[in-house]
């Protein structure tokens, strides 16, 4: 059994003489087990890895721009992981922007969308060869 404020029921809760309009009237609560908490998925490393890339595998099915960090299970860590591995091609343009090139499986070639603004080439591009910055980056590029 648990008190809430001074009141052991609520029978005595509802009959207290309330004087301000804000004061709230609580009751006490019974209850023989504490309430479960919600199961939280717990992923492996890999599995991660996989639902990563099965989202940027559905935004460039679909023509959209590759989901931005900590949308779902996708974010820069993971990005770089799979380039790595040589599954995508990361290419980073200004402001953030990344197109994403699957380079496996039948959707090999697929894209995601380009930037919307006019650039030349990307900032840098992250690929199995590891990350490797293309020029300086400069304000102008940016139309």
């Amino acid at each position: 059994m648990m008190v809430r404020r001074r009141f052991i029921s609520r029978e005595a809760a509802e009959t207290f003489p309330m004087d301000h309009s804000l004061w709230a009237r609580l009751w006490v609560e019974e209850y023989e087990v504490a309430p479960a908490a919600p199961k939280v998925e717990r992923l492996t490393p890999k599995e991660h890895l996989d639902r990563c890339f099965d989202e940027i595998l559905q935004a460039a099915k679909k023509g959209q721009r590759c989901p931005e960090n900590e949308s779902g299970h996708v974010n820069s860590t993971r990005c770089g992981k799979l380039a790595r591995d040589g599954l995508i091609k990361v290419e980073v343009f200004a402001r953030n922007y990344r197109v994403v090139t699957i380079l496996v499986g039948k959707d090999a070639g697929l894209k995601t969308a380009p930037p919307p603004y006019r650039v030349t080439q990307p900032k840098f591009i992250i690929d199995k060869q590891g990350g490797r910055a293309l020029k300086r980056f400069m304000q102008n590029d940016v139309g």
